[in-house]
């Protein structure tokens, strides 16, 4: 097994017995999140992605020295540097998009496509959406997968995005699910069988798709005491 990891300023490899240093001089401050998605260069093989919201955003497939720059693959287009990144139904999603001339690229949505005969490129993100905009909403604070749909989280709402299969994304299928509660905390966020939970400015919550549900209720009169 090859696993990687972000520690230090560094992306390493590590295996069971060793230790190598895939990409280093990164921003040593930033959270970093990966997928994993069919390698566009090879369709029997797989590549991990992953972005922390400053430096370009790195692919590896797992046995090269040294982790890419996505926007070096061959035909890239549209990759930028976003704090989070997600995969679903063969597509990449890159959340919080990091562009300076965009007042609404932290709610901005890069999405990837396909080629003409169906296959996989998440390195060219041919088509992108916006989540809310420049609102009390915030910015986009984390996401997570579940029944098929993506949840897409910003400080003080809850979204949620069923995209199908089909070559076209389809906006209309981003549906607000709640204007008031929304995550605070990225590294709260977390599937556990038919709900994703996360922390919010009141406590925690659990959202099934539709409904959500308050766990914090039994712990709040810790809180006050203190």
């Amino acid at each position: 097994n090859r696993n990687i990891v972000a520690a230090g300023g560094n992306l390493w490899r590590y295996t069971s017995q060793t230790a190598s240093v895939l990409a280093q001089g990164l921003n040593s401050s930033n959270f970093w999140f990966f997928t994993q998605i069919q390698d566009p260069r090879s369709a029997s093989d797989d590549v991990v992605i992953g972005t922390n919201g400053n430096d370009p955003v790195k692919i590896w497939n797992g046995v090269e020295s040294s982790a890419a720059n996505l926007s070096a693959v061959t035909s890239s287009t549209g990759v930028m540097p976003a704090k989070f990144i997600t995969s679903m139904k063969n597509r990449v999603y890159l959340l919080n998009v990091i562009d300076a001339t965009d007042v609404d690229a932290k709610s901005k949505v890069l999405v990837s496509g396909f080629s003409n005969q169906g296959a996989p490129r998440p390195q060219i993100f041919d088509n992108n959406f916006y989540v809310g905009g420049s609102d009390d909403e915030g910015e986009i604070t984390g996401n997570a997968i579940l029944h098929d749909q993506l949840i897409i989280f910003k400080r003080n709402a809850t979204y949620k995005f069923a995209p199908g299969s089909g070559r076209i994304i389809d906006t209309a299928q981003l549906v607000k699910m709640n204007d008031e509660i929304g995550c605070v905390a990225p590294g709260s966020v977390a599937v556990a069988g038919n709900f994703v939970v996360f922390l919010a400015e009141l406590g925690v919550y659990a959202f099934d798709g539709n409904n959500f549900q308050y766990l914090s209720k039994d712990v709040e009169p810790e809180f006050e005491n203190t």
